[in-house]
């Protein structure tokens, strides 16, 4: 009789027994791609999957460096998309590639970005400062990696410099620099570790004590993406900003974001949001959401056209020469000392020959990096020539201001 009790409780404790064994069974994966999941910044799942093919990958024992590269991806993701920062665009414009330098929108007090070497492959930027003194621009190492460089158009001796701190930065291609009109705020694009994906924006600070710039940060999102994005500027005489970027976009095509530049960075508190919403901030899904203040939207838009009429003027103009402060001449017919418009001629001059040796300068160096011909002695003269050229301008341009103004 016992043996039989004992018989019908273990029938009777085999469903129990079974219905326990099917609560341990794995949780149902997300109803998505590894590459869908990414593309909606869904970091989270797109972990969840990886990881659930990897554990399948190796179990097969095949290989997993793409799931691994994907999985170290979506590592660096999530900790960006925990402080995204809180940007307020205003405004946003698609351009073909090859026309982008021509809707930066900075104003002369903010300094020039353009090709380097127009039709250059390598699409490399060249960043003059307001006063012409300054260039920075990339060009490649031995590694054959792109790095940032500074030339100093003051000095009678002015060969290209490294930027201590950011060009000895190894496995790093680096372009697109920008500098603010303290001297000292660097931003520019670099391809590395610590890239999210293509170029990311970085930010550095020269620190005049060890003459070198301070370790480069990551911007982060919503600035940085998967894909390729650059080009950060912010002009702070129209206290506009904006930046390059080809997320979403065509081969051949790129979008221009202009936002407002803040003094300190605040970022949005992820608890405070339901996930789709900061996802939607961190890919910048509409602008208008990030409309927190209309009316410093409307003001902002203002400025950006103002900023945009300028340029249109600029472009109809034989010149921009800023006489003063607050007088800026465009062609020869706005001076009116006959001294100040003799020099203003032999100044253009100066320009124009300054303008055509630059591009010859940057063919010979590409001439010489691609098979070593002998144009070191050539690319010598024309770099001191260069530099004669710079003082000769600057110089020049305080002569013009002394006729025209009386000083």
């Amino acid at each position: 009789m016992k043996r039989i009790a004992f018989l019908l409780c273990l029938v009777c404790a085999l469903p129990s027994m079974a219905q326990k064994k099917k609560g341990v069974q794995q949780p149902a994966l997300p109803s998505m791609t590894v590459e869908e999941a990414i593309a909606d910044y869904n970091f989270k799942d797109a972990e969840t999957l990886l990881n659930a093919q990897l554990a399948q990958l190796r179990k097969k024992k095949q290989p997993t460096i793409v799931q691994e590269n994907q999985l170290a991806y979506v590592h660096k993701a999530l900790q960006k998309i925990n402080a995204v920062e809180r940007v307020c665009f205003i405004d946003s414009v698609i351009v073909p590639r090859q026309q982008v330098l021509n809707h930066l929108c900075l104003s002369n007090e903010s300094g020039r970005v353009s090709a380097l070497v127009p039709g250059d492959s390598l699409d490399r930027t060249r960043f003059l400062s307001q006063l012409g003194d300054k260039a920075l621009f990339a060009q490649p190492n031995a590694a054959g990696l792109l790095q940032l460089m500074e030339q100093d158009l003051t000095l009678e001796k002015c060969a290209p410099q490294p930027l201590a701190g950011i060009s000895d930065r190894t496995g790093e291609s680096q372009n697109y620099p920008y500098m603010m009109t303290d001297g000292a705020t660097l931003y520019f694009a670099a391809q590395g570790e610590e890239s999210l994906g293509g170029y990311d924006i970085f930010m550095s600070r020269y620190d005049a004590d060890t003459h070198r710039y301070l370790t480069p940060e990551n911007v982060g999102m919503p600035f940085n993406s998967a894909a390729n994005d650059y080009l950060l500027c912010i002009d702070e005489f129209y206290n506009i900003g904006c930046f390059v970027t080809d997320r979403n976009m065509p081969t051949d095509k790129v979008c221009i974001y202009y936002f407002i530049p803040s003094n300190t960075r605040r970022v949005y508190i992820a608890d405070e949001l339901e996930s789709t919403q900061l996802r939607n901030f961190a890919r910048i899904n509409s602008i208008k959401d990030t409309w927190t203040d209309e009316l410093a939207v409307r003001v902002a838009l203002n400025r950006l056209n103002d900023c945009r009429s300028q340029q249109t003027q600029a472009a109809a103009h034989d010149f921009s020469f800023i006489l003063a402060d607050n007088r800026i001449c465009y062609s020869l017919e706005d001076f009116q000392s006959p001294q100040a418009k003799t020099l203003v001629k032999q100044w253009q001059s100066l320009c124009d020959e300054q303008t055509e040796l630059t591009k010859q300068l940057d063919n010979l160096r590409a001439i010489y990096r691609s098979s070593k011909q002998t144009t070191g002695p050539q690319i010598i003269q024309s770099e001191q020539r260069l530099a004669q050229l710079a003082l000769a301008i600057k110089q020049m341009e305080k002569d013009i201001r002394k006729a025209e103004l009386g000083l």
